[in-house]
């Protein structure tokens, strides 16, 4: 393993490639088949999932372009034209004459409704219904009003694009959020536009059995996450992402992205599922 100093180590250093964390049925995602938030992914606190087809990965970025295009018509008609120009990968090459971190804010990167209705008719969202249950759902963290699917655009070699090593559950914590009682949480990540080990998702399997210190930083109005342990005590592995294939990871498993060393832009979508746990899970907590 590298010499882990420094977050620009972390996002940056090369690491080794996940392995081992294969699809499996939906009903084994869990450790001993109970939904359990704690028990999600087993050992590793993380699972691929099976892949979207390339007919629906083709739509996810028709899709994404088009929210895009019209998120950026909120600032002019140039900067829409722009957009609609360009094709998703070659995003860098238009973003320096945007306002690239207004076109992509938080509230930016979430897809509208009614293309999150469209993509939970995709065959992925088979696997998620019997995984999760037939009464699951996806969280709305930000109270926009209707379930969430948000975007992320990492550009070639642009640190900031790139964000802070942390476990979701982190978050959570820090704005005091709790799910409903008797409900978990499962993450899910995707590369729509991806090149492998060079802009994928790093991850740190088995963290979710950890409790790991961090602190809280701010940068204006954007925070982020310090970690305040050592890092060569974190086991991380690079997922080598292919287009449209998503990895499920429990709530408290570390994850960060890789600064992006390909020549294109990394576009992913990410996705919390809430679920009702089974009782024997409630019991037991």
């Amino acid at each position: 393993m590298p010499d882990l100093k420094t977050m620009d180590d972390v996002v940056s250093a090369d690491v080794p490639v996940l392995e081992g964390a294969e699809a499996v049925a939906p009903d084994a995602l869990f450790a001993d088949g109970v939904r359990d938030e704690n028990a999600f992914g087993g050992a590793l606190g993380l699972r691929k999932g099976p892949a979207f087809t390339d007919s629906e990965r083709d739509r996810m970025k028709e899709m994404i372009k088009a929210h895009l295009v019209d998120t950026a018509k909120g600032f002019s008609a140039d900067a829409a034209a722009e957009v609609r120009a360009v094709d998703l990968e070659l995003y860098h090459e238009i973003s320096d004459r945007l306002d690239h971190r207004q076109l992509l804010s938080k509230k930016g990167r979430i897809m509208t409704d009614e293309a999150v209705q469209e993509m939970k008719g995709m065959s992925f969202f088979d696997y998620a219904r019997k995984a999760f249950g037939a009464d699951h759902y996806l969280s709305d963290e930000e109270g926009i009003g209707h379930e969430q699917v948000c975007l992320r655009v990492v550009r070639p070699n642009v640190r900031e694009d790139v964000g802070s090593l942390h476990a979701d559950h982190w978050f959570w914590e820090h704005y005091d959020w709790a799910p409903p009682p008797g409900e978990g949480r499962t993450k899910m990540w995707m590369g729509v536009c991806v090149d492998g080990v060079q802009n994928g998702l790093r991850l740190a399997p088995g963290s979710h059995r950890e409790n790991r210190p961090y602190r809280v930083v701010r940068d204006g109005h954007k925070i982020a996450f310090a970690p305040d342990f050592d890092l060569n005590t974190l086991d991380l592995r690079v997922f080598d992402a292919k287009p449209g294939e998503p990895i499920l990871f429990n709530y408290r498993t570390l994850h960060v992205g890789t600064f992006n060393t390909a020549p294109t832009t990394r576009v992913s979508v990410e996705i919390t599922f809430m679920y009702k746990e089974d009782q024997q899970a409630r019991s037991a907590a």
